[in-house]
């Protein structure tokens, strides 16, 4: 099913209004986010309401706002900001699932998703045991062959905090320009929730990367109970190094990284994750 929905300003806000004052257990599962940010450090917000069935919005860029210096300089991002997810230590939790499709930007296409390529995205998550699953669905609103796919949540009983960006060189917009795209999203409730002391896992873990099989990227999630130097490297089966995706001093926390093997070939490999007191090494298969 799908729906054709016109969205002026006046709707979007009363829309965003409704969904702020729902309950807080639905963790904001009733909207997205998205960010413009302008080459000289301003940047502009918006939450747009989505359904469980694909809606396609034409949303005039004026709707970020019109303050002093709006679009006065060319736009340097667009980011992606999922909302929701996440519960409480051993009680209610939940993942939410959005899907985004044919993102575009005034006359400028920002992406159809059609390649299942997301080399030019960028990922980023707050290390309070938030995770971002960044994939490709066929679950398309038309006869595209693939959307993009975010599944996010948070498993130390926080709210999810995270985002995904495309990057811009010399990108000039107007306020009168209009940002077009499908979108929908569910909510999911999840089984086993890991169990933390003070927000800390219990344990060191490395786990199985998701999708798998993948083309072209996959997620890998793990856990540090302890601050470690990590380093997390996708090897082949010849044991020479393909990837290095990890290589820092990072926080006790869960943690997510995106591996984009868009220029590696189809095979088997592995991904071991090392720190001062833990190694652990895991099997994943691309498959183009």
């Amino acid at each position: 099913m799908k729906r054709i929905v016109g969205v002026t300003l006046s709707l979007i806000v009363s829309l965003i209004v409704m969904a702020e004052h729902r309950s807080a257990a639905q963790m904001f599962s009733d909207s997205i986010g998205f960010r413009l940010f302008e080459d000289d450090g301003q940047d502009w917000s918006l939450k747009v309401p989505r359904d469980t069935v694909w809606n396609r919005y034409s949303i005039p860029l004026s709707a970020f706002g019109n303050g002093s210096g709006f679009l006065d300089t060319s736009v340097t991002k667009f980011v992606v900001v999922p909302i929701g997810g996440g519960g409480l230590i051993g009680g209610p939790y939940v993942e939410v699932v959005d899907w985004i499709d044919h993102l575009s930007l005034a006359d400028s296409l920002i992406d159809d998703f059609d390649d299942g390529d997301y080399s030019d995205w960028f990922l980023d998550i707050a290390t309070n045991g938030s995770y971002l699953r960044v994939t490709s669905s066929s679950i398309t609103p038309d006869t595209s062959v693939h959307c993009m796919q975010l599944a996010h949540g948070n498993t130390m009983g926080q709210s999810f905090a995270g985002y995904v960006e495309k990057r811009f060189t010399g990108l000039f917009l107007a306020p009168t320009d209009t940002l077009r795209l499908w979108l929908r999203g569910k909510i999911s409730p999840v089984a086993g929730a890991p169990q933390t002391t003070n927000g800390v896992p219990p344990a060191f873990a490395l786990h199985q990367n998701y999708p798998n099989p993948f083309n072209p990227a996959t997620t890998i999630n793990y856990q540090l109970a302890a601050k470690s130097h990590v380093t997390l490297k996708v090897f082949d089966i010849l044991g020479r190094e393909v990837a290095m995706l990890v290589n820092e001093v990072q926080y006790p926390g869960f943690k997510s990284v995106l591996f984009n093997a868009s220029g590696v070939a189809s095979g088997v490999y592995l991904y071991r994750m090392a720190t001062e007191r833990f190694t652990q090494t895991r099997t994943l298969v691309l498959f183009k």
